[in-house]
């Protein structure tokens, strides 16, 4: 699994969060979202963190893909 389709599984399935409430917070935008989604470009180290702290998970979890509650 792709970096964007881990950041679109658990966008989608485990936190059941639209693009555009993930790049609000994040403070970026919807189409940027979907570049990462689609593996056309991806977060730079500082919102990745961001994107881990509002997803709730470690980098271990988002990068292993183990199960999220």
């Amino acid at each position: 699994m792709t970096i964007g389709e881990r950041i679109k599984e658990i966008r989608l399935y485990k936190k059941f969060m639209t693009r555009e409430e993930l790049a609000q917070s994040l403070n970026c935008s919807q189409s940027t979202i979907y570049e990462w989604e689609k593996d056309n470009a991806l977060p730079q180290l500082l919102t990745f963190l961001k994107l881990l702290n509002v997803f709730r998970i470690s980098c271990e979890e988002f990068m292993k893909g183990v199960e999220i509650e």
